[in-house]
């Protein structure tokens, strides 16, 4: 498919703030799963067992989503699957194939 969205009108906006977002939604789920993922539930629970008050509430917030580890990285690897799969359907819009 060609171009179909002419430059500087309103579809072509669209495009490129749809893309943007995109990019930084799949910016968003790898820098999750990187920080995320190496949380150890073994500190986490000596952080809620023997912490400081403040590190107890927020270990004890994080434990809460990171103990179903296999879970969480799943929602995580597609959510970035399906921002990476759609990138190039919006991106066709804007500039011809080769350039991709």
């Amino acid at each position: 498919m060609a171009a179909n969205a002419p430059c500087c009108g309103t579809m072509f906006a669209l495009y490129v703030l749809i893309i943007i977002g995109l990019v930084i939604f799949a910016g968003l789920m790898a820098g999750l799963t990187l920080g995320l993922m190496s949380l150890g539930l073994v500190d986490l629970e000596v952080l809620i067992k023997s912490g400081r008050p403040q590190d107890r509430f927020h270990a004890s917030k994080i434990f809460l989503v990171v103990k179903n580890q296999h879970l969480l990285l799943c929602t995580f690897l597609i959510g970035n699957a399906l921002a990476m799969e759609s990138l190039p359907i919006f991106l066709d819009k804007l500039v011809t194939p080769w350039t991709e």
